[in-house]
């Protein structure tokens, strides 16, 4: 599976990797966190701390290593 475009990425907390202007990134949709606290009303494509990336596609993340532990 490849890049697809971003309109057809999850938007239900699932962790992708996402392609824009600012490169690549781990991120999910959902809400950044400014001084600890949330607000909902500010959601998109978010690190937990970062947000306001415009992606252009997306992509599952790749599989962990075999035979090494978390």
């Amino acid at each position: 599976m490849g890049w697809q475009p971003i309109e057809t990425a999850p938007k239900d907390g699932t962790k992708i990797l996402i392609y824009g202007k600012y490169g690549i990134h781990i991120v999910w949709w959902g809400a950044a966190s400014y001084n600890r606290r949330i607000k909902e009303y500010d959601s998109g494509w978010t690190t937990g701390g970062t947000h306001g990336f415009s992606p252009s596609h997306w992509m599952p993340l790749p599989a962990p290593p075999s035979g090494l532990a978390p």
